[in-house]
């Protein structure tokens, strides 16, 4: 089914369509509005009918509000569409198998990504922005491939192609532990001068506030050397 023959707007013709009744293909520079407004145009059978959302290198500005539209979407293919933040959105459909979301400006996954407990791979390739990984990603128990590669800004440990479910699931647990271990750091530094500018601290409290700046520098560089959590 052609976008264009049910509501073509300013879009293309065959700017998106669906193929097989399955796979909703974007073909053309489409907006997040686009794609709801397609959704919208079709019954609920066809939504209910989707698994397959693909809008290889199409440019989101904002992510669409695909939960409601498609919630049996099983597959979803979004490489290099500009995508600064990630989708959370996506993180509620419980039957989603495939998220590819590479060349993608992410910065960070959050931990909503948890939810998705169906999830057998997850790529991240060339997301050369991305610094956080959660630590609830060790619960992603159905996680059989996972690629990392060209995450420039991680760890060099993780930064590669794993497959198989005991390799990926043994990198998600060292991955947990690590990006664990940041998350205490920096609360205990944040903490520290929070402390510090709100003099209610007992051990620092007649030394300069750089000093206490210094000291939680000196804890977030050794980051690397506190023990697992």
């Amino acid at each position: 089914m052609e976008f264009g023959s049910v509501r073509p707007g300013r879009l293309p013709r065959r700017a998106m369509e669906l193929d097989d009744d399955e796979t909703l293909e974007c073909r053309a520079v489409v907006s997040a509005a686009d794609v709801e407004r397609f959704g919208a145009s079709l019954s609920s059978e066809q939504r209910a009918l989707v698994t397959t959302f693909n809008p290889d290198e199409v440019k989101f500005t904002s992510w669409p509000e695909l939960v409601r539209l498609f919630p049996n979407l099983e597959d979803i293919r979004a490489f290099q569409c500009r995508l600064v933040e990630f989708p959370v959105a996506v993180c509620a459909l419980p039957n989603l198998h495939v998220l590819y979301l590479s060349r993608n400006d992410l910065v960070a996954v959050p931990s909503e990504v948890s939810r998705l407990q169906q999830l057998a791979q997850l790529w991240l390739y060339g997301c050369t922005r991305l610094q956080r990984l959660p630590s609830s990603i060790s619960t992603l128990t159905a996680l059989s491939v996972l690629h990392l590669g060209r995450c420039d800004q991680l760890p060099k440990k993780f930064n590669a192609y794993f497959d198989g479910v005991e390799d990926v699931q043994g990198v998600l647990v060292k991955i947990s532990r690590h990006f664990a271990r940041l998350e205490h750091c920096q609360a205990a530094c944040v903490t520290l001068i929070g402390l510090r500018r709100s003099r209610r601290d007992t051990i620092l409290l007649s030394q300069p506030l750089d000093i206490t700046v210094l000291v939680a520098k000196l804890l977030w560089q050794a980051r690397d050397e506190w023990p697992d959590v």
